[in-house]
């Protein structure tokens, strides 16, 4: 679905009730409509998924709402089109996407990850890492956000193909069993 075949207010008040359920907080109504129509949405119109295409080829999942069965469904639809996917999600949506083949690193990776690369990938936030796993993101305009980063299998293989070129210094400084774990997730694929 694309954007401008929505009902702008229909969707964010969806994503409104869904994000404030599973962290607490929400996006302003400003910052959502500047980012709406950069999205494409899968799934239903009671329950969705939010994709960005990145200029590097992947797909960043930008948000879920609304009921299981139509964020299933649109997680279905993009997982369909067989590209390196991730994000960073709620802990309910984790499990969700666990089922659906995402992986998510144990708390290790993730902190040898952003110890080499945090700086390029958290846009000046603070974040911090817990002990499961998850990390905290403070946004200016919501605040502290719990997530948990998520990947299919062809993102660890696109990760593992281009990281060594394009983050060439700061894959060389993560620890060797750091590479190794996402290597393997690579393979798999």
């Amino acid at each position: 679905m694309k954007s401008s075949d929505l009902d702008f207010d229909a969707v964010y008040d969806l994503f409104t009730q869904s994000y404030v359920e599973a962290t607490g907080n929400a996006q302003p109504r400003d910052w959502f409509e500047r980012h709406f129509r950069k999205w494409e949405f899968f799934g239903t119109d009671r329950g969705m998924v939010a994709i960005r295409r990145q200029r590097c080829g992947l797909i960043k999942l930008t948000g879920a709402a609304g009921n299981r069965a139509g964020v299933l469904r649109g997680m279905k639809e993009v997982l369909a089109m067989e590209k390196p996917t991730w994000s960073a999600v709620s802990k309910d949506l984790m499990v969700q996407t666990h089922r659906l083949g995402f992986i998510t690193p144990p708390a290790w990776v993730i902190v040898a990850v952003m110890t080499a690369v945090g700086d390029k990938i958290s846009k000046g936030r603070t974040i911090s890492v817990n002990r499961n796993g998850s990390f905290n993101i403070e946004f200016a305009n919501i605040g502290v956000v719990e997530k948990y980063f998520i990947a299919n299998r062809l993102y660890y293989a696109w990760l593992a193909k281009e990281a060594p070129t394009m983050f060439a210094l700061e894959w060389g400084a993560m620890p060797r069993p750091a590479r190794l774990a996402l290597e393997t997730w690579a393979r798999r694929s």
